[in-house]
């Protein structure tokens, strides 16, 4: 019966190991993985079905954890995980209820409240001292001052001259915000297409099949490149001698009016909030649908722009500084400012760890009441943490 026992308790904690580090897999999945942490999870998830299952689980709870934030219902989540918590009495809620909400604070408190034991994840090691690290897509400034954001995978090829500023997307996703002020058209070339802007913001996406563009700030204008070739000119004139000279009336209009530059076709004109999708396969474009997009959907469709933060042992100043600073959504709107009640002593100086979105802001703030007891009140656009009075 000892033995049994023993056993138990034994596989108990073999799966609360499994369990925590399928947990932190997922937040640093959706951090940002480099190549090698890639290749290490898919390893570790082939090592055990029970890993891959964990794993499955937590990424399902984080997914519907996050989601309510895209959707503009995240206030509502909100008051119902405090509800919760106030029935369980927070210290509780560990023993995961089954609702994937509370499976998700679940997740992310024990991110917070628990550093990687050493061997769990390569990188993780020993405790570490208190470190930040900002996770943001790479950023590139041209030579005129724009600026482009690259979402992982996207390739750009930067060919300025003295009538263009040409950047040429070869695949993936970017955002342009295009330098104010100059004279020279700021055009984006993608599968056959091109878009034109002087001082504005966008997001241009190529796959295989399609093209999109959404404009998050002034107007573009779509249009396609006309690079198939005419059918050869009859050059005999009804003769039979082939060297005949050409006619003039006999050269079609495009050919006669043609100059080095490729002929482009007008195909959309786009304002802010507005996103066109194009099937690039066609050989032409046949009337593309405009269609408007709200702040909420916009922020959620450029979600790789915003930052994840990953703290370790970082003074809670520390980190609601630097949220506050990155907490801008990709319309240009930014959440609630936290505020560090000065009547509390010491809370400044309160440790956090875990990884997080920068624009989750009141997500932040339910893992500090759940796991740290920090209190928090509502006041306009601030957020006043405190300790419980």
């Amino acid at each position: 019966m000892a033995g049994q026992t023993r056993q138990t308790m034994s596989n108990r904690a073999d799966n609360k190991s499994v369990s925590d580090v399928a947990a932190r897999w997922v937040a640093r999945r959706d951090a940002g993985l480099t190549p090698f942490e890639t290749e290490e999870l898919q390893q570790w998830l082939d090592a055990d079905e029970r890993h891959r299952d964990a794993f499955d689980h937590y990424a399902r709870a984080w997914s519907a954890f996050d989601r309510p934030a895209r959707a503009g219902a995240q206030d509502a989540v909100m008051r119902e995980l405090q509800a919760r918590s106030k029935r369980r009495r927070a210290r509780r809620v560990s023993a995961m209820s089954g609702a994937a909400c509370a499976f998700a604070v679940v997740l992310v408190f024990a991110l917070m409240r628990r550093q990687p034991d050493a061997g769990e994840l390569s990188h993780a090691g020993a405790q570490q001292q208190s470190s930040v690290v900002v996770s943001r897509p790479e950023s590139r400034v041209l030579e005129d001052g724009s600026t482009v954001e690259l979402k992982p995978g996207a390739i750009i090829d930067v060919r300025y001259d003295e009538t263009t500023r040409r950047v040429i997307l070869e695949r993936g996703e970017a955002h342009f915000q295009v330098a104010k002020g100059l004279p020279r058209p700021f055009v984006v070339e993608a599968g056959g297409m091109e878009v034109r802007a002087v001082g504005t913001a966008f997001a241009v996406q190529i796959d295989s099949a399609q093209m999109e563009v959404l404009v998050t700030e002034g107007r573009v204008a779509v249009e396609k490149t006309q690079s198939s070739a005419p059918a050869p000119l009859d050059t005999t004139g009804g003769d039979d001698d082939p060297g005949a000279e050409l006619d003039d009336a006999r050269i079609p209009p495009t050919f006669a009016a043609a100059s080095p530059a490729v002929p482009i076709v007008p195909v959309a004109v786009l304002g802010v909030c507005e996103r066109v999708v194009l099937d690039i396969t066609m050989p032409t474009v046949t009337a593309p649908v405009v269609t408007p997009v709200s702040p909420a959907e916009l922020n959620a469709r450029l979600s790789w722009r915003i930052s994840r933060l990953e703290f370790s042992s970082t003074p809670l100043a520390e980190t609601v500084a630097l949220i506050n600073r990155s907490s801008h959504l990709p319309d240009g709107s930014a959440g609630a400012r936290l505020v560090l009640d000065p009547a509390s002593p010491g809370l400044a100086a309160e440790p956090v760890s875990g990884v997080f979105r920068a624009d989750n802001i009141e997500a932040f703030v339910q893992v500090l009441g759940l796991s740290m007891g920090i209190e928090a009140e509502r006041r306009g656009d601030e957020i006043i943490l405190r300790k419980p009075r």
